[in-house]
């Protein structure tokens, strides 16, 4: 099995990746921003559910990683590039800026009379964050790649991935209910 496949053994790796680093990450986001920085909104668990952050964060990632394999794969063999783990990220960096710069355009131009409330959200972070965004979300790609290739090669035991899956979902569960 190869780790540039999207198979369910390797959907599990990218979740269980997801789940070590997804928490240590917003934490480090949430030391460097502004309590009024829409990352910190993101985060906070305050205004958004956090259910709809880790739904949000998590999928569409994996959309991203879905196109960044078979974009891989396909200059794999073109012998274009070469199948290394730093060309597989630069790959997903590439996917991740298009998708994320294609997202702004889309959002930004988007008819107010069919504004949601996710929309008027997307502009303000696209407004207040600018190309800030772009480089948060370059360190998310990497890291989440980074723990993928760890637990990948390195994490083999089923019922481990399962248990970290499980702690992190227990984490979120928990921090989900806020006293006010």
């Amino acid at each position: 099995m190869s780790i540039y496949e999207f198979e369910p053994n390797n959907l599990l790796n990218w979740i269980t990746a997801f789940a070590i680093f997804e928490i240590p990450l917003a934490l480090f986001y949430l030391s460097i921003s502004s309590k009024k920085d829409t990352v910190t909104n993101w985060y906070s668990g305050k205004d958004i559910n956090i259910w709809n952050v880790i739904a949000q964060d998590a999928l569409y990632v994996i959309c991203g990683i879905i196109i960044a394999l078979r974009i891989f794969n396909y200059l794999v063999n073109q012998k274009k590039i070469s199948k290394k783990f730093y060309n597989f990220i630069l790959v997903f960096l590439a996917v991740q800026l298009t998708g994320d710069l294609l997202f702004a355009l889309t959002i930004k131009s988007w008819p107010d009379k069919y504004k949601t409330y996710w929309i008027s959200y997307f502009q303000n972070y696209i407004n207040k964050s600018g190309l800030y965004a772009l480089f948060g979300d370059s360190i998310y790609i990497i890291t989440w790649s980074l723990a993928f290739y760890v637990v990948a090669n390195y994490i083999k035991s089923f019922d481990v991935r399962i248990f970290i899956v499980s702690l992190f979902f227990f984490l979120v569960s928990a921090y989900s209910v806020r006293q006010k």
